[in-house]
């Protein structure tokens, strides 16, 4: 498939430009959920943008990695809930 259009250029030229730049600003914690979340979301957007065929084992593999950003992050939240109710 050819891309149609010099806007999608643009956008895979500067978006690891801009995610590198920023990744620095963003601190440790934070840096490391982007950093796990690049690979679903570029799974997703192959999907979504270039029609390209994704096998099951590859989704379940993308939920295993989200699962996996919003585990840790739940559990902080609970610890977070439960300091404050007392």
């Amino acid at each position: 498939m050819v891309i149609r259009s010099s806007r999608w250029v643009l956008w895979f030229t500067y978006s690891p430009i801009l995610f590198n730049i920023g990744m620095p600003k963003v601190g440790g914690s934070l840096g490391t959920i982007l950093s796990a979340s690049e690979l679903p979301m570029a799974v997703t957007m192959s999907t979504c943008i270039l029609h390209e065929t994704v096998s099951l084992l590859q989704w379940i593999g993308v939920v295993i990695i989200l699962l996996g950003i919003a585990y840790p992050n739940v559990q902080i939240r609970q610890t977070r809930l439960s300091e404050n109710s007392y």
